[in-house]
């Protein structure tokens, strides 16, 4: 696409595209790029074709519905860039679905194409999270140039449940199977691939702070660092729970 976008959606054809209303409670709908606003503005898409998933013209499919107090759940979304897509970012908060979830819930998604960013907090599903994770993995390569970088969660501040990870992360400083950085809770989690960074690297998580939680989790993934590495968890601050 020509130009630097600053607003995106999905182009369906005959000038129609869905996207995300401005309107909060109006969640996600489709508008007409022909006339109006977005006539003005339009500056590029390509059509989806339900037969061309492998050429990434949609990279993702999602439900998304309004919880009634100002948060959204995500369900069912799923990264169609298996074979030839990536999502990458040069800034902070990258990842698979979503880059950042303030107070959101993602459940039940999953990623299964690369992730890349030059800068801190790249998941492979969610790149900062404050919100409530669940039921979601991600099975493509996870990387970043900088700090917290995570499988599943880059940096998590909220809650990430029975998810797992199972492509290679790597990055410099606090890199986790499962996340990078864990200030809240993380369980029932699991990690099967490689993890390796410059330091604080773990199977599930790099650091895991004074207040966080990490409980029923485990790593098979080979774990690998130029200073100091762990199994589960690389740093645990005191106070904080690894059981």
């Amino acid at each position: 696409i020509p130009g630097t976008a600053e607003y995106l959606g999905i182009y369906i054809g005959n000038g129609q595209h869905i996207h995300a209303s401005s309107a909060r409670n109006n969640g996600v709908i489709v508008s007409d790029l022909t006339s109006g606003y977005y006539n003005r503005y339009f500056i590029g898409g390509e059509a989806f074709n339900e037969n061309l998933w492998n050429e990434v013209v949609i990279p993702y499919i999602y439900a998304l519905s309004d919880n009634g107090n100002g948060t959204w759940t995500i369900t069912d979304a799923v990264c169609y860039n298996t074979n030839t897509g990536t999502v990458s970012g040069s800034g902070d908060y990258v990842g698979g679905v979503a880059g950042y979830s303030s107070s959101d819930t993602i459940s039940e998604c999953y990623n299964e194409g690369s992730v890349s960013g030059s800068s801190n907090c790249v998941g492979g599903v969610v790149g900062e999270n404050y919100g409530t994770v669940t039921e979601c993995y991600n099975e493509g390569i996870v990387t970043g140039e900088g700090d917290y970088v995570g499988g599943v969660v880059g940096e998590n501040d909220g809650t990430v449940t029975d998810c797992y990870n199972a492509g290679s992360v790597s990055g410099s400083n606090f890199i986790g199977g499962v996340v990078g950085c864990n200030t809240d809770t993380v369980t029932g989690c699991y990690n099967t691939d490689t993890v390796s960074g410059s330091d604080v690297v773990g199977g599930v998580a790099g650091y895991n702070n004074d207040s966080a939680t990490v409980t029923n989790c485990y790593s098979i993934g080979t774990v690998s660092s130029d200073r100091y590495a762990g199994g589960v968890v690389c740093l645990n601050d005191e106070g904080g729970n690894v059981a």
